[in-house]
């Protein structure tokens, strides 16, 4: 489970044990959406950035910048669409 904070953090939960396994750091404004997929987790925040985690080495491995909202699901769910598009064709 993921938890994204107003301090910009995303905790990742363990479920079995209710303790948080990680710390991801890179907003730097409040996390307003979290989506999961596969390995990787794409949040959008405050600051106008959509980021792409690896969720597994817990680090970013991408971002979306110039956003004019501060947080714009549609272009948050393209971005996962168009990231997981790449990943699958190769090109990533």
């Amino acid at each position: 489970m993921f938890a994204g904070l107003e301090s910009g953090q995303i905790k990742v939960i363990d479920l079995r044990t209710g303790g948080v396994q990680k710390t991801l750091m890179g907003h730097e404004g409040g996390v307003m959406s979290i989506m999961p997929s596969s390995n990787f987790l794409f949040t959008a925040g405050n600051d106008g950035k959509i980021k792409v985690w690896d969720v597994r080495k817990g680090n970013c491995v991408d971002q979306v910048l110039g956003h004019k909202a501060k947080y714009n699901e549609a272009a948050l769910t393209l971005c996962r669409l168009s990231y997981l598009n790449m990943i699958a064709s190769g090109t990533l």
